[in-house]
Formats: C-alpha cells, sequence, structure tokens
C-alpha cells in the first residue's frame, strides 16, 4: 500500500566496528530515486595510512575507527621529545587525508599516564586500563582508539 504522506526514506550503513551516535559510513536514500552516498573511507584509504613512515621511535600504536575520520594515532619519542601523530584517511570529508601532529608532555593521571599538549579545547590524550588511547576535552571522553600490536 502506497503512503501518500511518505515522500522518501533512507537508511544509514554502519561497519561492524562502529557505533550508533557517531556517524554512518554510508547513506542511501529514495527521493523518488536511489541515492547512495559512501561517507567514511575505503579500505584502500586505509591501506595508505598504514604504509605511510613514521619519523622517530614508535612508542605506540592505535587504531580509531571513527565511522567519518578513521585513523591510525602513533606515540612517538624523537629527538628527545614526545608526539602523538594522527594520521587520518582520506574520506568524503578529507579529501586528502589529514596529519596531526602534537608536541606532548607525559604526565601521572589517577593511577594513569596522560598526555598533555597545547590547545584551547583542554584536551588530552589518556591510556586507559585496558591500553586503549582515550581523547578527552573539558567535557570528558570524546573517543577511544584500541592498540595495534605489531
Amino acid at each position: 500500500m502506497k503512503d501518500p504522506t511518505l515522500r522518501s526514506f533512507g537508511f544509514f550503513y554502519f561497519l561492524p566496528e562502529h557505533s550508533t551516535g557517531n556517524g554512518a559510513w554510508a547513506i542511501s536514500h529514495f527521493k523518488p530515486k536511489l541515492e547512495i552516498k559512501i561517507l567514511g573511507t575505503t579500505n584502500e584509504n586505509i591501506e595508505e595510512i598504514n604504509n605511510i613512515s613514521i619519523e622517530g621511535k614508535i612508542l605506540g600504536k592505535w587504531k580509531d575507527n571513527d565511522a567519518l575520520f578513521p585513523a591510525i594515532v602513533y606515540l612517538v619519542e624523537n629527538h628527545n621529545k614526545l608526539y602523538i601523530k594522527e594520521i587520518y584517511a582520506k574520506s568524503a570529508h578529507l579529501t586528502n587525508g589529514e596529519i596531526l601532529d602534537y608536541q606532548v608532555t607525559k604526565a601521572k593521571f589517577k593511577e594513569k599516564i596522560r598526555f598533555n599538549y597545547k590547545n584551547d579545547f583542554g584536551e588530552f590524550f589518556l591510556i586507559e586500563n585496558n591500553g586503549n588511547l582515550g581523547h578527552y576535552n573539558n567535557d570528558g571522553k570524546f573517543k577511544e582508539a584500541i592498540p595495534i600490536k605489531n
């Protein structure tokens, strides 16, 4: 039975490692023709960021499974300084990908390791008890990356 009030409907697609509430990997709509849009990244784009050369000694490596902005995050020591490097894959929102590079200082925080960097939002990184890398700001944790074992 056709509903005359229904003008369009859509579907939101999540990959197994994604959770709802953080953006869908892809969407499709019928309005009235089928439209499909991949918002996230492809396996090829993930491979590209896995193969980027990192300068310095890698002390930790995590995968951020964000549906829209997946990344590989490194903790690196270079010239006696610590850095967090976030390597974001190409996607519908980042056509060339992106590399964010923060010089960090290490501190103890409630029996965990915290990495502070200069920013205007109160952001910092925290190694969780399970080894995940939490990303926090003044409002609390807003994302968490899982360790990559080599």
